[in-house]
């Protein structure tokens, strides 16, 4: 934007309108209008927005006593660009007081123990101030766009400031899981794109 441009003076004037309690309120608005704004400008190519982070087709995200997984598409943690959370990480089970953990209230005390495709940046913030052990992730069923680089990256830096630490957890968790050499040579590559080597 131009400094001087319509858009950016709505923006400013919208978000001076906004009543913050506090600078933690402030930043979490201020973050979501900026990725709102980002995702409008994403150019998503429909093959690659179906696969996992090992390069291979997406899997389900879903369990199998649930038709669907919790906030995901079909049952799959699929990128969206109208999904401005961002819900591309696949966990098992949704561990108790998650949500309450991560700064969204207590909405997820009752999918407690469901399988549910939550936000890259919540994932980053509980496995650094909670208990990465909590969150049983199914790593066939992550989005490709959860380990691509410019876009995932914005995503971990939200949820902490010890993002590195979050990217080397899930990369290696995933590692784990990897089913070929082929897996994890696809999972290094996009772990290394983000400054981790596992």
């Amino acid at each position: 934007w131009e400094s001087g441009s319509s858009a950016s003076h709505a923006f400013v004037s919208r978000v001076s309108l906004i009543p913050f309690r506090d600078m933690a309120i402030a930043s979490r608005a201020f973050f979501l209008t900026l990725l709102q704004l980002q995702l409008m400008h994403v150019a998503v190519s429909e093959p690659d927005s179906q696969l996992n982070i090992y390069g291979a087709p997406l899997q389900d995200c879903k369990s199998n006593s649930s038709s669907k997984a919790g906030s995901g598409e079909n049952g799959q943690c699929t990128f969206r660009g109208n999904d401005a959370g961002a819900h591309q990480v696949c966990v098992k089970a949704l561990p108790g007081g998650f949500s309450s953990a991560t700064g969204q209230g207590p909405w997820s005390d009752e999918y407690k123990a469901e399988s549910w495709c939550i936000c890259i940046w919540a994932f980053a913030n509980y496995v650094t101030t909670q208990s990465q052990n909590d969150l049983d992730l199914k790593c066939d069923a992550i989005s490709s766009y959860a380990l691509q680089s410019g876009f995932a990256e914005t995503q971990f830096e939200a949820g902490t400031a010890e993002y590195l630490s979050a990217i080397t957890i899930m990369c290696n968790t995933c590692k784990e899981q990897a089913a070929s050499d082929a897996d994890v040579a696809a999972l290094t590559e996009r772990c290394q794109s983000l400054g981790v080597t596992i």
